[in-house]
């Protein structure tokens, strides 16, 4: 457990001991999106999912069915599955502004 906590620490202080420019693509933003944010994303998709499907019951009630599956499911897939791979300036809402023009 030791040596696991250990390699995880001495990736993450690599990762952010590159030097980060501004407007350029950096490699430590990619990898870490790859390595930790992605993961996280899934993650979060399931845990929608979840919390839609014990949600679902007061949406029909309410009339926000489509509210709540794109809150709670469809943001964490386009942010996960759609956005540009190390990009974390992507907004989903202006992904979605971009298809209603």
């Amino acid at each position: 457990m030791k040596k696991i906590l250990a390699l995880v620490l001495a990736v993450t202080f690599v990762l952010a001991s590159v030097p980060a420019f501004a407007g350029n693509e950096n490699d430590s933003d990619i990898a870490g999106d790859i390595i930790f944010a992605r993961p996280l994303g899934l993650a979060s998709i399931v845990a929608g999912a979840g919390l839609f499907i014990v949600s679902l019951p007061f949406s029909l009630m309410t009339g926000s069915v489509n509210k709540a599956g794109q809150t709670l499911v469809g943001n964490p897939v386009k942010y996960t599955l759609v956005r540009p791979i190390g990009d974390f300036d992507y907004s989903v809402d202006a992904d979605r502004e971009d298809t209603n023009k």
